[in-house]
């Protein structure tokens, strides 16, 4: 089984991931990660040098690659994976998506203490990261809202939630 893990940046997917993969006996990917050892550069670098319409037909060539090189996983996808259409037909057509619901204050919370990596953040004040992540979460809360499932981790454990995970 694959099971893919969709959201805002900062909402918990790598550390959910990580906990749901130990719970199934599943490998964990963080697809940034791999990403990242594939062209042997940190994401915001890929961004920098390319732009982000580049970096996201790379993000979807890794996986695809990802996805026919590996029989079960759960795998955490970057935060705007799932805004392009072919990457959101790879998904549905090789697994589950799992929608990290995180609330807004807590990513925002987050993201003020990492925006630097960020490629999307870098350089905005508080303010305009706030009005920035508003901004993202509006025009990506469809495409997380297709996912199979979602997981609000502020209102209910990870142990009610995987009762309802059919794997």
């Amino acid at each position: 089984m694959k099971v893919f893990l969709i959201g805002f940046m900062a909402s918990g997917k790598s550390y959910w991931g990580k906990e749901i993969a130990q719970k199934f006996s599943l490998p964990f990917i963080d697809l940034d990660a791999v990403i990242e050892k594939h062209y042997r550069m940190e994401i915001s670098k890929l961004f920098d040098q390319f732009g982000e319409k580049a970096f996201r037909i790379l993000e979807t060539e890794i996986l695809s690659k990802t996805i026919k090189n590996s029989d079960s996983f759960v795998m955490s996808c970057g935060g705007g994976t799932i805004t392009e259409s072919k990457n959101r037909e790879l998904i549905k057509g090789h697994g589950i998506s799992v929608f990290i619901d995180t609330d807004i204050d807590t990513i925002i919370s987050r993201l003020e203490k990492t925006k630097t990596v960020r490629p999307l953040l870098a350089n905005l004040s508080d303010e305009a990261l706030k009005s920035k992540v508003n901004t993202l979460m509006k025009e990506r809360r469809n495409y997380y809202e297709m996912a199979n499932y979602r997981f609000d981790p502020q209102n209910e454990s990870l142990d009610e939630f995987l009762k309802t995970l059919k794997i």
